[in-house]
This record gives C-alpha cells, structure tokens and sequence, in this order.
C-alpha cells in the first residue's frame, strides 16, 4: 500500500526541519556568573558591590559589570560577554 504526503503536509514538514536547522544553531554565546561573596575566613559578606572584569582585556570599559550580593550574600552577572 502506498501512501501520498499532502503538499500542505510536505510544506509543514520542510518548515518543520528548517525551525529545528535553525535552533541548532541559535546557542547562546554569552555566560552567567552566580556565586557567593566571603572573606578570607569564610564569613559571608552581605550586600558587598562586586565588579566582573575580563583580565585578559585591559581596564573596564564603561559600562561596567557591576552587581550587589544579596543580604544572603549571593550575587549574579548576567548575560556576560566572552
């Protein structure tokens, strides 16, 4: 028994495989820094103003990649770019 695809059903599956192609390659290239602030001790250190800077780049530019820990002492730098 032979069974025949509809165009519609050929046109769906062709734009089916053509989404999947594409979301293949749409990875994110940017990263996400999360940690926890502390002293040499181990003390937790709360609300402390933390700056994330790429060594191998030289000074900050503006803007710069500041953030403030958490009364928890957890802070998160979003979106950072290689």
């Amino acid at each position: 028994m032979h069974r025949h695809i509809s165009s519609g059903m050929k046109g769906a599956l062709l734009l089916a495989l053509m989404f999947a192609v594409f979301q293949i390659h749409a990875q994110e290239f940017r990263a996400v820094l999360t940690g926890q602030v502390s002293d040499p001790s181990g003390a937790l250190i709360q609300n402390a103003t933390i700056a994330a800077v790429n060594v191998n780049r030289g000074p900050p530019t503006p803007p710069n990649r500041a953030a403030k820990a958490t009364t928890t002492s957890r802070t998160c730098f979003p979106a950072l770019t290689p």
